[in-house]
This record gives C-alpha cells, sequence and structure tokens, in this order.
C-alpha cells in the first residue's frame, strides 16, 4: 500500500512537515493493475502540495498547485481540483499533471476520484483518493468511456480509432 512505499523509501518526513500542506492519500483499494510496483520517491512526492492547505470547496477549481515532485528540475507535476455533477450529487476529483516527465514519469493526466476530503490534521489536510497520482494508465479511449460515458457502439460507429 501507499504506506509501504512511503516508508520504503523513508519518505515520512514529508508527511511529518511542520506548516500547512495537502496530502492526496490513496486508499489501498487503488492498488489494482499492479500500481504499487510503479510507485517511487517522484510518485509520492507528486502527492504533496507544500505550503498550502487546501479544502476542496474554497480551493478554485482547475487552479494548478505545483508539488513537491518538482523540488529538483527533472520532473514537473501540477495538481488541481475538479468536480462534476452526477444528478443532484457533485463528485470532486484531483487532476495530476506531469507537465515534464522521464522515462519512468510520463507526460499525462491522472483523474482520481476523492473519496474523503477535507480531513484536518496538525500540518495541513488530507484529501483520501481512489488511486495514486501520476500513473498515467488509461487510454483516451479508456478516460471517454469512463468519464463521458461514450460506448463501445458509438466509437466504433463513427469509427474513432485510438
Amino acid at each position: 500500500n501507499f504506506r509501504q512505499k512511503v516508508q520504503q523509501y523513508k519518505r515520512e518526513s514529508i508527511f511529518r512537515t511542520e506548516g500547512g500542506h495537502t496530502f492526496f492519500i490513496p486508499v489501498d483499494e487503488g492498488f489494482a493493475n499492479n500500481r504499487a510496483g510503479l510507485i517511487d520517491d517522484y510518485i509520492i512526492d507528486g502527492h504533496v502540495i507544500p505550503r498550502e492547505v487546501l479544502f476542496t470547496t474554497p480551493t478554485k477549481k482547475d487552479s494548478p498547485f505545483p508539488t513537491l515532485a518538482n523540488s529538483d528540475n527533472v520532473i514537473r507535476v501540477i495538481i488541481s481540483f475538479t468536480q462534476e455533477q452526477r444528478d443532484k450529487t457533485i463528485i470532486n476529483y484531483v487532476k495530476s499533471h506531469t507537465l515534464f516527465g522521464d522515462g519512468k514519469h510520463p507526460q499525462g493526466v491522472v483523474l482520481a476520484e476523492i473519496v474523503k476530503a477535507n480531513i484536518p490534521v496538525k500540518n495541513g489536510v488530507i484529501h483520501l483518493i481512489h488511486k495514486p497520482l501520476m500513473i498515467v494508465d488509461s487510454t483516451i479511449k479508456e478516460l471517454l468511456q469512463v468519464r463521458v460515458g461514450f460506448n463501445h457502439d458509438l466509437i466504433e460507429w463513427f469509427s474513432i480509432t485510438f
């Protein structure tokens, strides 16, 4: 799980750092498809917005915030909040966007649902998310099917290829 990876890479200190920070913690169920094997120190750092305590409601949607993964100028990752309305329910998401990556951390966007938001802690706020950020594992076709509700027949009928 995520905690084990944090311990393996000796990154516990970033979750204990004084000050106000925003932490995104993937729940254990989010480690299907061998995602746990892909988590490294950059990805752990990509789950922290330093020096910003961001609660879901007052935070401006689609406004980018730099992550700790940006600290060595090799990788650039920003995070933003977004939401959608399903019937009368508002679903909150966090979006990680890897602007500059490397061989192990490709450019791309990951959208994770916030399953439990706004957990106050001594040094900031925690949001529990349904899968890890920065691990790009969806094709455009999969994203359209899940997020927009396109079905396979419609995609085939229009001969949309990805």
